[in-house]
Order: structure tokens, then C-alpha cells, then sequence
């Protein structure tokens, strides 16, 4: 029989010391070999030379399915190329199976007797005369399955040595996959570790939510990664992805608002893992354009023991599913995206509570000083004024304390808009209600609030700015238009919000708009435009004015 040569002191029988010192030497190399692949292909090359076979291959297990399957990359030796395409791998893997059902060696002297199913090619594509099958079992468990060629009919196999060196390389095998195991949990946790460091020193809250999806996917081997912000409704408020582009996110369409296998983990709180996300009862499918998903990976982030969104990883990377091991993982990591969300909402807590404070203070010292010496200004100039025969010297100083009393009018109106900068939790509605009250108790004439269309939560500085809006057409309103009577618009429709302000005063010729006016409205178009809106302005001499502004929503 071909095959390749022993060294001299290797030949002989399973008695000899030939073999047992060949397979001293296999286990200290094979022990001493710390990454799967590097075992594998040691185990195929001292097992060809027991067996004094042409070729040699290995299936390893896989522990979901039960079948055995070439390693990747694979293992073999002494084979055709053709085995590159996975000729003869049905045979070879129906012979694995019966090694590993005997759990004992099985050998066969005569390939050419049925039912042997076509095996693999030798190097110069010959069919092989014999083969055996040796299977790897440790504690129990197949976890491979070692397969030797001979272009030899008749073959008798050393069954006793192969046997115990089969022993051997499964015990080789599963050390250095506890090994690599050991090693994937090093590297996770010095990533974890070094997540967490970037976590806390992230402040800005959007920034901090991207990078907790982010670590998240990498860790755990996650190709694709979200986080579900979950809102005061229960229901998802926002949605961060990684691992689809931009342009995906955009055919998808609506973020989900967490129903299904989503809306589980918010109402139960648990963690959640599921080997294939369609066979789930639980499921309520993929809206169109979503690309196919299988493996699932759940894990609440809490607050204070309040859950504040949830982490969602699918198709994990290398494996069929999520481990145990990748669950506690993503929960380490979910305590510490816990904290550092605390974090940055308290320092926007702070800086908001300190530009609250920087507000107020000048506040103060507008309405302490510069009011008060523009209204003594005021006064000195009618009392001038008065003491004047009529004529043009006084009227000019009339219209001087005029203007100087508009002015101490604006600087009110601006301080009343550094007071109202914050909603305080409430919706733009209840800000313009408010609004409205607090115009009533000024100078400007009754108003009514009309809203219409579904409200829906806005972005905080949108919100703000079309407060903002409100207010300065109000003031302006109460300045120049002379109503008695005024109305606040809101209509929310898909995609846009709209907010007009409209009075029954003397309104204005668009096309010569000048001095104050002009300028009130150019303020006004800027502040929508900052948003990415749009202003448009209706008014007709005598007929009243509407101001309108159009404001995009932000896209999901």
C-alpha cells in the first residue's frame, strides 16, 4: 500500500514502541497547540501516518444541527482537487455519521462494495480502495470525526492505536476551542472595559446613544445593532441603528414603534434570544425593504431601575445564534449604557439649569436698569415736551418718548422670551395656551388658539423656535396692528407642521413695508428659516394680517 513512511523507530504493530511514541509525541503537539485550526490539521497529519492512508480529512460537528461539515477553512490531505468543489462529501459525511452513531471505529475493506456512497477523490483521482472512520469524543460528546483513504483494497486498520489517538485529538480539539473561547472572552471584556471608559466620558446624549449601538454590535458579533428609546407612552420614541446605510434607513420608511418581538422585551423587561426571529410565533414580520434577519439578541438598558430603552442585535457573525455568554455580555454593557445615559441627561440637566440662570440674571438687569433709565428718559422728554409751545420741536420729542416707549415694549417682550425657553415637559400646544395667557395680561388684543391635525411630539428646538414665532407676531400684533382680535393656528399633517398667527387689525401693503414693520418680519422669516421652514405672509390695507410659518419634521 502507498502511503506516506513512518520514521524507523514508528513502524510495527500497536505494541510496538514505535506507535506508542508517536502518539506520546502527537498529544504533547497537539496540547500544545492553542487555536482549532492549527489542532485540526495536526490531527489529519499524525492520523494519516497511524493509518499509513493516501488521504485524510476531518468533519467537525455542529452542535445545532447535529451533521458534520468540513472545517473552514478545511482540513485535508492527500485529496483531488475536486474535493475544493465538495465532490464526494455526501459519502463522506454519511460515514462520519455512522462512525459517530457506533461511537467506535468503523472500517471499510472494500469501497467498491455497495452501499458505499461516493467518497471523496485521492490526489490523482482515484476512488479510494478502503477507508475508516474514527470518531473525536470527548465527555461524551462526538465532536469530529477523523476520515483516512487507501488507494489499497483489503486494508487492515490499526483500530486500537487510532482509537486512542481519536481520544486524544478530541480532548486536543476541545481544549483549544476553550482556549479560543477563553480568548474571544478576554478580548470582549477589554472591549467592554474599554467601551465603558468612552461611555462616561461622552456627554452630548445623541452621541452617547450611537456609540452604545455601536459597542454593542461589536462585542457580541452582531452585523446588525438598534436602540430603542423608549418613550413616556411605552412605545419606542426613537430608533438608533447600526449596520444599515443611510439609504437603507430611508427605504424602510417609519421608524417601528415597538410591537412584536420589539414590544416583548419593553413590556416583559428580560432579556430576549432567539435562534430564528420568522419561526417565532411572537413575530410580527418585516415591513418591506427590510433586509432578512434571523438570530435575535434583547437586552433592556435600565435607570434607577426604570428601563429606558432596549438594545436589539441580530444575525450574529460566525455562529447561528446568540450564547449565553454573548447575553451577559450585552447586559454588562447595558448597566454601564445605563450610567452613562444618567450622566449626559444630567449634564444637560446642568447646562440647561445654568443658561436658565444666565437668562434670568439678565433678565434682571435689563428689566432693573435699562427699562428703568429708558422709562426716566421717556418721562424727562414729555416733561420737556410739555413745557414747549406746539409746534414741530414739540412733536419731535413727543415722537422720540413714542419710540423710546416701544423700545422699553421690545426689551419686555425679550425678556419674556428669555423666561419661556424651556417647555418643562410640556407639548407645543399647551406652550402656546400659556403663551396666550400671558399675552392676554399685556396689551395685545384677546387671541384664540385653534389646533388641528395629530399632534405628535416635536424635537425641543423645533419646538422651541416656533414658540418663539408665536411670541414675536404676538408682540407684533399688540405693537402695529391695532386688532381686536387675534387667533394661533396649529396644524399638524404629515410630515410639516404649520403655526400662522392672525389678526383683524389694519394690516399693511406687502410691497412698501418699511421701517418696523420690515424689520419684524424679516426677524421673523430668519427665525423660521433656522429650522428649515418657511415664511409666508398674507395682508391687505384694512383687512388684517396672517403669518404663516411651514416647518419641515425632522425625517425618522
Amino acid at each position: 500500500m502507498s502511503g506516506p513512511s513512518l520514521p524507523a523507530a514508528a513502524s510495527g504493530s500497536s505494541d510496538d514502541t514505535g506507535d506508542g511514541h508517536l502518539l506520546w509525541q502527537a498529544a504533547t503537539s497537539l496540547f500544545a497547540l492553542r487555536a482549532s485550526g492549527p489542532v485540526l490539521q495536526r490531527i489529519v497529519e499524525v492520523g494519516r501516518i497511524l493509518g499509513r492512508a493516501d488521504a485524510g480529512i476531518v468533519l467537525v460537528a455542529d452542535p445545532q444541527t447535529g451533521e458534520f461539515r468540513p472545517s473552514v477553512p478545511s482540513v485535508a490531505l492527500g485529496l483531488d482537487e475536486r474535493w475544493l468543489r465538495r465532490e464526494g462529501l455526501e459519502g463522506a459525511q454519511a460515514l462520519a455519521q455512522q462512525a459517530a452513531a457506533a461511537r467506535d471505529l468503523v472500517a471499510i475493506p472494500e469501497t467498491a462494495a455497495p452501499p458505499v456512497s461516493e467518497l471523496p477523490s485521492l490526489a490523482q483521482g482515484q476512488r479510494p480502495a478502503a477507508a475508516c472512520a474514527i470518531p473525536l469524543v470527548a465527555q461524551g460528546t462526538s465532536v469530529g470525526v477523523l476520515e483516512l483513504y487507501s488507494a489499497t483494497p483489503g486494508v487492515v486498520w490499526d483500530a486500537e492505536t487510532l482509537r486512542r489517538f481519536g481520544a486524544l485529538a478530541a480532548g486536543a480539539l476541545v481544549n483549544a476551542r476553550a482556549h479560543e473561547q477563553g480568548q474571544a472572552v478576554r478580548a470582549q471584556l477589554e472591549a467592554l472595559d474599554a467601551a465603558s471608559r468612552t461611555l462616561t466620558a461622552e456627554l452630548a446624549l445623541d452621541q452617547v446613544l450611537q456609540r452604545i449601538v455601536e459597542i454593542a454590535a461589536h462585542i457580541s458579533g452582531a452585523r446588525y445593532g438598534a436602540l430603542g428609546v423608549v418613550g413616556p407612552d411605552g412605545y419606542l420614541s426613537d430608533f438608533i441603528t447600526t449596520g444599515l446605510s443611510a439609504e437603507e434607513r430611508e427605504r424602510i420608511g417609519a421608524l417601528p414603534r415597538g410591537h412584536g418581538l420589539l414590544g416583548l422585551l419593553i413590556t416583559v423587561g428580560r432579556p430576549v434570544r432567539v435562534p430564528h426571529i420568522t419561526r417565532d410565533p411572537r413575530r410580527i414580520g418585516f415591513p418591506p425593504h427590510h433586509p432578512p434577519m434571523t438570530s435575535l439578541l434583547g437586552v433592556p438598558i435600565r435607570v434607577r431601575n426604570v428601563v429606558v430603552g432596549d438594545l436589539y442585535l441580530t444575525d450574529k457573525e460566525g455562529a447561528p445564534e446568540f450564547s449565553e455568554d454573548d447575553q451577559r455580555l450585552i447586559e454588562l454593557l447595558a448597566a454601564h449604557a445605563g450610567i452613562a445615559i444618567e450622566n449626559a441627561r444630567l449634564y444637560a440637566q446642568l447646562r440647561e439649569l445654568t443658561t436658565r440662570g444666565e437668562r434670568a440674571r439678565i433678565g434682571r438687569d435689563l428689566h432693573d436698569g435699562i427699562i428703568q433709565d429708558l422709562y426716566a428718559t421717556t418721562l424727562q422728554l414729555e416733561d420737556v415736551a410739555s413745557d414747549l409751545e406746539a409746534g414741530q420741536a414739540q412733536d419731535r420729542l413727543l415722537g422720540l418718548a413714542e419710540t423710546l416707549s416701544g423700545v422699553i415694549g421690545d426689551v419686555r417682550a425679550y425678556i419674556q422670551g428669555l423666561r419661556a425657553q424651556r417647555f418643562e415637559g410640556r407639548a407645543l400646544a399647551e406652550a402656546l395656551a400659556a403663551l396666550i395667557t400671558e399675552t392676554a395680561e399685556g396689551s395685545g388684543p384677546p387671541t384664540t388658539l385653534t389646533l388641528a391635525g395629530v399632534a405628535m411630539p416635536l424635537p425641543e428646538e423645533l419646538a422651541t423656535a416656533l414658540l418663539q414665532f408665536a411670541r414675536e407676531a404676538l408682540a407684533n400684533v399688540a405693537r402695529h396692528a391695532q386688532a381686536t382680535r387675534a387667533e394661533v393656528r396649529l396644524l399638524s399633517g404629515p410630515g410639516e407642521v404649520l403655526l400662522s398667527v392672525r389678526d383683524d387689525g389694519g394690516g399693511f401693503d406687502l410691497g412698501v413695508a418699511q421701517g418696523e414693520e420690515h424689520r419684524g418680519l424679516r426677524n421673523l422669516r430668519s427665525r423660521v428659516e433656522e429650522v428649515g421652514g418657511q415664511l409666508t405672509v398674507e395682508s391687505v390695507p384694512g383687512a388684517g394680517t396672517t403669518i404663516t410659518a411651514r416647518v419641515p419634521l425632522p425625517r425618522a
